[in-house]
């Protein structure tokens, strides 16, 4: 059972990498260095937003608690 489980797991973990390396050809294949930005400039905009959602639910728990 859990062999079977470490063989999905690899797998889906080759698929990811394909996946990735397939995009990024094609992105840099088709725009360069500008497609780079535009990628990296949304991973950071999405990581800013999950931080900021975290930040938001912690502030809230902790105002939920003094307001008790």
């Amino acid at each position: 059972k859990g062999g079977k489980r470490v063989a999905l797991n690899l797998a889906i973990g080759l698929a990811l990498l394909a996946s990735t390396i397939g995009a990024a050809w094609s992105i840099w294949s088709k725009v360069k260095w500008t497609g780079v930005y535009a990628v990296g400039i949304f991973l950071l905009l999405a990581l800013g937003g999950h931080c900021y959602r975290k930040l938001n639910q912690k502030l809230d728990r902790i105002e939920t608690k003094l307001n008790e």
